[in-house]
């Protein structure tokens, strides 16, 4: 109980350290785009009937969305950020995520795949120090010209009809190009403030 308390711990310090718009217990009608300010891209997933929870900018420049459905009881979560991570480093993490407390967690059914450019982890713990929980946990990265998406994707209890509810998601996760606007120079000086490099937020 005390791992899956520091869990819990370790989400409420990643909420409580993000810049959030006013946007808790807003209802996604059909998609959310993940945007940087001041970028030309963003991410876009579809997530109809989800609520968002947290939408806002962290120090560091790292876009952080969380987003939870109450119907089927997923949670998503994801960053956007802009970094050197390559694909192959992509590939990499998810595979570090899958040995992580593997066997505490007696974790099965680790499999790896590629959907387009995204590479996908999926596994299920079946359990967190001796409570019973069948978790199913799917990750997923996505990169283009140094625009890194991580998504995450949970769900308690998981029974195999499940799994058509994590696919429907994965499908629609993709970049688009965005239309800047005016005020995207503002939120882009915002970014450069939150990581410190205030050179440039003068300039923009």
């Amino acid at each position: 109980m005390n791992q899956f308390l520091r869990l819990i711990g370790a989400t409420l310090i990643c909420l409580t350290t993000t810049h959030s718009h006013a946007v808790e217990n807003t209802k996604i009608t059909k998609s959310i785009r993940l945007a940087i300010p001041g970028d030309p891209l963003s991410c876009v997933i579809d997530l109809p009937d989800f609520t968002l929870n947290v939408h806002g900018m962290q120090q560091g420049g790292r876009l952080y969305v969380n987003a939870n459905n109450e119907k089927t009881q997923i949670i998503v979560s994801a960053f956007l950020e802009r970094t050197n991570t390559t694909s192959n480093e992509c590939k990499s993490s998810l595979q570090a995520k899958a040995e992580a407390n593997k066997t505490e967690y007696k974790r099965k059914d680790i499999q790896m795949s590629r959907l387009g450019e995204m590479e996908i982890l999926e596994y299920i713990d079946q359990e967190i120090e001796g409570t019973k929980l069948d978790q199913k946990h799917v990750h997923a990265c996505l990169f283009k010209d140094g625009l890194y998406a991580d998504i995450h994707m949970s769900k308690g209890y998981f029974k195999p009809e499940d799994q058509a509810l994590f696919t429907s998601v994965l499908e629609t996760i993709q970049f688009e190009e965005n239309v800047k606007s005016s005020s995207d120079y503002f939120g882009a000086g915002s970014t450069y403030y939150f990581k410190q490099e205030f050179k440039q937020a003068i300039e923009l």
